[in-house]
């Protein structure tokens, strides 16, 4: 069997929502692989800042973080997309003139407001979390990346939209929260760049994931995988449905195409 590249997505892919945990059959899962000569490679939604102690210490061969905007391989940074601080600091005006809640990513660390002045549980709990880098955004000393918005009546999002359009893609994430790419970029470009420095045929690409941010990956390899625990917008749009996440979904995905 020709080398496959093989593409994982972190929440609720390789990570599991219940636990906090990689299932040491995911683990073992991809060490096999790795042993079979394969290139497995972590492509997620998140920034290098946000990827937790559990992914950082997993035997990969790479990361396309951001949504495409920041990849490495082998510990060499291949691409690096980022916005201004000015940017960042204009578009937080109109963020908060917008009342849309805002996460703004980067490589080295998140911004957010104060946490007094956050309205959604789960930005407050990322706003508390020792395990991510997040500091306040008027603290802001590096560029950002990408950002992740909740939204609810009291916000404006059409304006945004409006204004954005030529900036930035959104991707839509359910439940009035969405993930903010710079125009161009996506989990499949993060792929691209990886075939082209590995020169592997499309056809020897795989892809693994579970919500709307991963379709861009699930839609453009040679092959697709969704996990059971997959948002049902995606199930549909794949070549193959393992189980959840918890009930040792990459193995079973794995050794069904044979990769173990």
């Amino acid at each position: 069997m020709k080398p496959k590249m093989i593409f994982f997505d972190i929440d609720g892919t390789l990570l599991s929502e219940k636990t906090g945990k990689i299932p040491d059959s995911a683990i073992e899962a991809i060490r096999i692989a790795r042993e079979n000569g394969h290139f497995i490679f972590i492509n997620t939604g998140r920034c290098y800042s946000f990827l937790p102690k559990e992914i950082l210490e997993l035997d990969v061969d790479g990361y396309v973080c951001g949504c495409g905007t920041n990849v490495f391989c082998h510990g060499e940074e291949l691409l690096h997309i980022s916005r201004t601080m000015d940017f960042a600091r204009s578009l937080r005006k109109d963020m908060k003139a917008w009342n849309i809640e805002t996460i703004y990513e980067g490589k080295y660390t998140a911004y957010m407001e104060d946490l007094e002045e956050l309205r959604f549980p789960d930005f407050r709990y990322f706003r508390t979390q020792k395990e991510f880098k997040v500091a306040s955004v008027e603290q802001m000393e590096y560029p950002i990346d990408k950002m992740y918005v909740c939204t609810d009546e009291t916000s404006d999002f059409a304006s945004f939209e409006k204004k954005y359009k030529d900036v930035f893609e959104i991707i839509d994430r359910e439940n009035r929260h969405y993930e903010i790419i710079p125009l161009g970029y996506s989990k499949s470009t993060g792929i691209q760049l990886l075939m082209d420095k590995f020169c592997v045929d499309l056809e020897d690409t795989i892809s693994v994931g579970d919500s709307n941010n991963d379709l861009a990956m699930l839609e453009y390899t040679g092959v697709s995988i969704a996990m059971g625990n997959s948002s049902p917008q995606i199930l549909n749009r794949v070549d193959y449905v393992t189980s959840d996440v918890d009930e040792d979904g990459i193995y079973q995905a794995l050794k069904h195409y044979a990769l173990i």
